[in-house]
């Protein structure tokens, strides 16, 4: 499976799946050292469970109204991968509506033999806003 593939598995399952199987279905796509950032750059977490987890996290706290997803940008660099793409998203949070754009960033990593597993991600919002 390449990262375009990996990409669109984890952002269906989000998207479309339920709170409590999304974890699972984003983990096997996760290195087990997996780095989490958020916005400056600060770290969120480390380990592809945390990471999962976020997943989780989230669509139990908040219920997505809408979400546009831009068609990422993949550099290849022979083992490593880096995929960037801008999100447009609004969301409920306990009962008040926010609209949020930004970037993800995610870097990819295959090791000899093995599957392209996502290493490091960042989520950089950029605008946020209650509606």
């Amino acid at each position: 499976m390449d990262v375009r593939e990996i990409l669109n598995k984890i952002n269906d399952a989000w998207l479309h799946g339920k709170a409590s199987e999304v974890a699972g279905l984003v983990r096997p796509y996760f290195d087990d050292a997996m780095v989490m950032r958020g916005p400056g750059f600060q770290e969120v977490g480390r380990g592809g469970d945390l990471c999962a987890n976020s997943y989780a996290q989230f669509l139990a706290a908040a219920v997505v109204n809408e979400c546009t997803l831009a068609e990422p940008a993949i550099d290849m660099f022979g083992d490593s991968a880096l995929a960037t793409y801008a999100w447009d998203m609004t969301y409920t949070l306990n009962g008040k509506r926010y609209k949020e754009t930004g970037y993800d960033v995610f870097a990819f990593a295959r090791r000899p033999g093995a599957e392209w597993k996502a290493v490091w991600r960042a989520m950089l919002p950029e605008t946020s806003a209650e509606v």
